[in-house]
């Protein structure tokens, strides 16, 4: 049986936000044909934003998981609605997950481009070999913007088998199957976790102190006395929250910038880039660049032309 389901609704651009009337900006690549292993559902496809607003609207009939694999010129978050959601974790690749028939938002903060990968997992097939995760996932209620390592890398690894396109693979089916065990696991897991995180309200303000020195060395006492926090305890919950230290979030964001800078002025100079973005040179800035995108800064651009 052929599992391609190509241009199916179950991942869906709404063209008009109805909560507020805002057009979406953006655009987004021809609808993927699905591919399936043991009972998930498998999609990656490609967003790209042409401006600031806009959102992405994902939904299926059925539990869905969604990666964020890359992203280009800023960040992905997943929302449940237009209002901002306190999150767990706001750093590369951040999970989400929706309940069947329920709807999730991807939004851009200055972001340009994302790639976001789906599984959608179909439950009668699930249980016939694995009833009790089968089970758990159909109870899993909505989480976004969290992050757990084995989920993560089981997602990853099953979105680089989709896009060899070979669906009979039986590495695929065994990448299935401990994604379906880790979702189970992960989504019935209680959280009895009370530690002190990083609010919404202290990582954007953090960040925009970031985004004003990016042309300057990052001073973390500086910004941790902007949220009233001591030194340590600050970069302690940046940490926790992003996966990185500030000052690898800090040449992060600053590479961002690049792309955002590339792609409004592909002609510019590569060495104007890199001293207006405090770069030591033209050098050090291909080297941070190339360490985040896997790209020198010219293969990167002739890519996305």
């Amino acid at each position: 049986m052929d599992w391609r389901h190509g241009f199916r609704k179950e991942i869906e651009v709404i063209r008009r936000n109805p909560e507020n009337g805002m057009e979406e900006n953006g655009e987004t690549s021809a609808a993927p044909a699905e591919l399936r292993w043991k009972g998930v559902g498998v999609r990656v496809f490609r967003r790209k934003w042409t401006a600031v607003s806009g959102r992405h609207t994902l939904i299926s009939d059925k539990p869905t998981l969604y990666v964020i694999l890359d992203e280009v010129g800023g960040r992905c978050e997943f929302r449940a609605s237009s209002a901002p959601v306190t999150m767990d974790y706001y750093g590369p690749q951040a999970l989400g997950f929706a309940p069947a028939r329920t709807a999730l938002f991807a939004y851009p903060v200055r972001l340009r481009e994302a790639r976001i990968a789906s599984f959608s997992f179909y439950l009668d097939e699930i249980k016939e070999f694995l009833p009790t995760f089968g089970s758990r996932i159909q109870r899993a209620s909505l989480r976004l913007m969290f992050d757990d390592s084995r989920l993560r890398d089981c997602a990853v690894l099953l979105a680089a088998e989709y896009e060899k396109s070979e669906n009979s693979s039986k590495y695929g089916e065994g990448l299935a199957l401990s994604l379906v065990a880790a979702v189970a696991e992960t989504m019935s897991r209680l959280r009895t976790n009370r530690r002190r995180r990083l609010s919404r309200h202290e990582f954007t303000l953090a960040t925009e102190c970031i985004d004003e020195r990016s042309d300057r060395p990052l001073r973390v006492d500086e910004i941790a006395r902007v949220l009233g926090l001591e030194m340590t305890k600050f970069s302690s919950l940046f940490r926790q929250a992003t996966g990185m230290s500030m000052q690898r979030w800090h040449v992060r964001a600053r590479v961002h910038q690049a792309q955002r800078m590339m792609l409004d002025g592909p002609d510019q100079h590569l060495s104007e880039i890199a001293s207006r973005l405090g770069f030591a040179d033209q050098s050090h800035f291909a080297r941070a660049f190339k360490q985040f995108t896997g790209l020198t800064p010219r293969e990167w651009l002739r890519s996305e032309s």
